[in-house]
């Protein structure tokens, strides 16, 4: 920690968490009063005194159940401070932890604890996994589940299954968890299955903050900074994202969601490196790839004609508006949008084709939330 001890806790983070020790010490109290009522017992002899080694005996008591509350509510209050991971109490009780729990979705599912990779079993049992980081900290049902990890035919014994997959996701995220307590991140509730993970913890939420600052940046004029965001934000993506339900319904859609986002990060990005200086020949080859690869993507053959003409090949710059714009006439019976006709016409006429093109970076994922509504 710098500064030799940890930060405070901001304001929004440190009330909820004020409330809640006042409750464990709530509790405190009352479990010293209720000792009181338990002490007679202390009397007895034999088998019929109620000790710490057959808690069954006591536990739907009021002292048993004023115990088991004030550990619940001491869980809460670790976990409210212990997974933001920036701040921590100056106690030596919670210590700062790090989002110790890393949902990876951007690709094979994944899940690392204290940065060390855990295995999560069976395709089957991943796929469960998969198909609850779809809508992190919202219920999915039990049929919503099948459905997802059974796309086409689900077996008779599909519940019992599920409910084998989802204990064992518990014992992997909570390895540490006590015997009969509650379970803190995968939990069952009145309408279904919830995994409540924090969204930082989630690959996929950290890639669209840092897709969204990077481009801001960009349109900004600071592409310098903007390019070291949107390369963090590339190097998250292993894949498409929720290969595992890819058949789902939902889970298409989340995929294919963040397939585009993934491609605005590599517009965003190879922009930014136009316009920092650097060997204008080695992006015009990345470029190409691009282009070829995502034809019907026009900013790329943009980006593509601008990094030919300021290498000086301004021939191979006029081949690839006439190649893309065969391509949007083949498949679509479309011409070029007016932004890339603009510099066609610029790369004729011999003007400079330097002119920065961000204003309408933002425009397109402004209005793109973070998860879709379940």
């Amino acid at each position: 920690m710098p500064d030799g001890g940890p930060r405070p806790a901001p304001r929004h983070l440190a009330e909820p968490v004020k409330q809640q020790v006042s409750e464990v010490g709530e509790h405190v109290r009352r479990t010293a009063a209720d000792s009181q009522r338990v002490a007679p017992y202390q009397q007895m002899s034999g088998n019929s005194r109620p000790s710490l080694s057959r808690p069954r005996q006591y536990a739907g008591s009021h002292w048993g159940r004023t115990r088991d509350q004030t550990f619940q509510t001491l869980q809460r209050c670790c976990l409210r401070v212990a997974l933001p991971g920036s701040y921590g109490l100056h106690s030596g009780v919670f210590s700062t932890v790090d989002y110790p729990v890393h949902f990876h979705v951007l690709g094979p599912v994944g899940v690392s604890v204290h940065d060390s990779p855990v295995n999560l079993g069976s395709a089957r049992q991943r796929a469960v996994l998969s198909a609850l980081l779809l809508t992190p900290g919202h219920p999915m049902t039990a049929e919503q589940l099948t459905e997802a990890v059974w796309p086409r035919r689900a077996p008779s014994a599909a519940m019992t299954n599920l409910h084998s997959y989802v204990s064992n996701l518990r014992r992997t995220l909570e390895p540490h968890r006590p015997p009969r307590s509650r379970d803190n991140v995968l939990r069952r509730e009145a309408t279904g299955y919830v995994l409540a993970a924090d969204p930082q913890s989630i690959d996929a939420v950290r890639f669209e903050q840092l897709m969204r600052e990077g481009r801001r940046l960009l349109a900004v004029g600071a592409p310098q900074q903007a390019c070291r965001t949107l390369e963090r934000a590339l190097a998250l993506r292993r894949g498409c994202a929720h290969p595992e339900v890819s058949d789902y319904s939902l889970g298409a859609q989340v995929a294919a969601r963040y397939e585009e986002l993934w491609l605005l990060a590599l517009e965003g990005y190879w922009e930014a490196r136009l316009a920092e200086p650097g060997d204008i020949s080695v992006i015009a080859a990345e470029l190409s790839t691009l282009s070829t690869r995502f034809p019907t993507r026009e900013r790329f053959h943009l980006l593509l004609m601008s990094a030919l003409c300021s290498a000086g090949r301004r021939a191979e710059a006029i081949d690839t508006y006439h190649r893309a714009r065969r391509v949007l006439a083949d498949e679509y019976g479309i011409d070029p949008g007016d932004e890339l006709q603009r510099l066609f016409r610029r790369v004729l006429c011999g003007e400079p084709t330097s002119e920065r093109r961000s204003s309408s970076l933002t425009s397109r994922t402004s209005d793109v939330s973070v998860f879709p509504a379940p």
